[in-house]
């Protein structure tokens, strides 16, 4: 202590530590333990400045086993292998990052988790908006369809036969957009309507009567002619054995064509 008192005035007045002490204050009672405490250099790792601004780097190649606190860190360039088990969070742009140079780990986008590396990644219930890929590997997916798809930016793709749906009913068979470029294999007595503003120009469906009698095409409701001929009375009887073709032309109006069809 610079000065003197006595334990009346000290225990009257009370000791002011900011004014009253200038010595150094033991770390068990609250204080540092020196008057200008500092950071020590060593094998890697340089010290510059005086407390209490002092800036410490580190150089070389080791590892950093353990980063944490709160904040920002700005300008902050690593080389090398970075290896994290938690999260890193990153704002900002990530870039000059080389292919194959994240493994082993993955990357969350929106609630979805992608693993980076040699393995393919499997995204489950992410949206992408109007994404561009370069040279996209679909291979044969286990489930789900691929609608709205174009083969040439207006035409739909198509299938590479004749999908077929086998429908045994005695009751008639409507054909929906869900047939189209298919055929109805039709091995019930029912027969088919074509119904009204169903279809559009270039639908196509095939109906095969697979019995041993005459079924009828009902085209009451749109415009059916033969083809070849100016007739579009309805029905239209298809002979046993026989097929039955239906494209669509305009709204509601189509030719059809096949053997056995009258």
């Amino acid at each position: 202590m610079s000065s003197s008192y006595n334990l009346a005035q000290i225990g009257l007045y009370g000791l002011n530590l900011t004014t009253q002490v200038n010595s150094v204050l033991a770390v068990s009672h609250g204080g540092t333990g020196t008057t200008s405490p500092s950071l020590v250099s060593g094998t890697g790792i340089s010290v510059t400045g005086s407390w209490p601004n002092q800036t410490v780097a580190v150089s070389g190649v080791g590892t950093v086993t353990s980063v944490s606190g709160t904040g920002t860190i700005n300008g902050l360039t690593l080389t090398g292998t970075v290896t994290t088990t938690g999260s890193l969070i990153l704002g900002g742009t990530l870039s000059g990052i080389a292919n194959g140079a994240l493994t082993n780990s993955s990357v969350t986008i929106g609630s979805t988790s992608v693993s980076l590396g040699a393995t393919a990644a499997t995204v489950t219930g992410l949206t992408l908006t109007s994404p561009t890929m370069t040279a996209p590997v679909l291979g044969t997916p286990a489930s789900g369809n691929l609608s709205s798809c174009t083969a040439d930016g207006t035409n739909l793709v198509g299938y590479r036969n004749i999908p077929q749906y086998p429908f045994s009913s005695a009751s008639t068979y409507t054909p929906s957009t869900a047939d189209v470029g298919k055929h109805i294999y039709l091995t019930g007595t029912g027969g088919a309507t074509i119904p009204s503003g169903t279809f559009a120009v270039g639908d196509v469906v095939t109906f095969v009567n697979y019995t041993s009698s005459s079924i009828s095409i009902v085209t009451s409701a749109v415009t059916a002619y033969i083809a070849g001929t100016n007739t579009s009375a309805s029905p239209r009887t298809l002979a046993q054995r026989g097929i039955c073709t239906m494209l669509c032309v305009s709204a509601n109006n189509f030719v059809l064509t096949g053997a056995g069809l009258s």
